[in-house]
């Protein structure tokens, strides 16, 4: 295999896992179950007051 055949294949396999939605979304999903959808600065408020 030349360079050029190499690197065409891990730009195209690069592009798959950057358009692959599925370990963020799922992280978010499992917040929003599990907090709901409550702003950031409210579920760490006790951050934003210093305590």
């Amino acid at each position: 295999m030349n360079e050029l055949h190499v690197l065409a294949t891990l730009a195209l396999v690069h592009m798959i896992a950057l358009m692959s939605p599925w370990p963020d979304f799922t992280l978010v999903v499992q917040n929003v179950f599990r907090y709901g959808h409550t702003p950031y600065w409210r579920l760490h408020r006790h951050w934003l007051a210093g305590s």
